[in-house]
């Protein structure tokens, strides 16, 4: 977006502008180059702080949910349970798997 913006600086001399002389030229083009400047570490600036703020929210979401950290009044999405490929363990487990229509065989037939 800056270079767009300094681009448009040039467009606008030549063709918009009467100016002329080294001492309109340099001045110009100089303040430009300033200003696009700033307008760079702005934006970068504002760029890398919200990444930085997503990133942070969501790894400390993360590590509370994991039971690391977790704070009362936080409520975390319940995690998948690990399949264990010994089948189930108790009769309860079997007629659940079976209403379900899950096999104890991790993927196997």
């Amino acid at each position: 977006m800056i270079i767009f913006v300094y681009v448009y600086c040039f467009y606008y001399y030549f063709i918009r502008s009467d100016m002329s002389g080294l001492m309109q030229t340099s001045f110009f083009f100089g303040y430009n180059a300033v200003v696009c400047y700033a307008f760079f570490l702005m934006l970068g600036s504002v760029g890398f702080s919200s990444s930085q703020l997503f990133v942070r929210h969501i790894y400390r979401s993360v590590g509370r949910c994991r039971g690391t950290g977790r704070r009362r009044g936080v409520l975390c999405p319940t995690l998948p349970v690990s399949v264990s490929c010994s089948g189930p363990s108790s009769a309860n487990e079997a007629q659940r798997d079976e209403a379900e229509g899950e096999t104890g065989s991790c993927g196997s037939s």
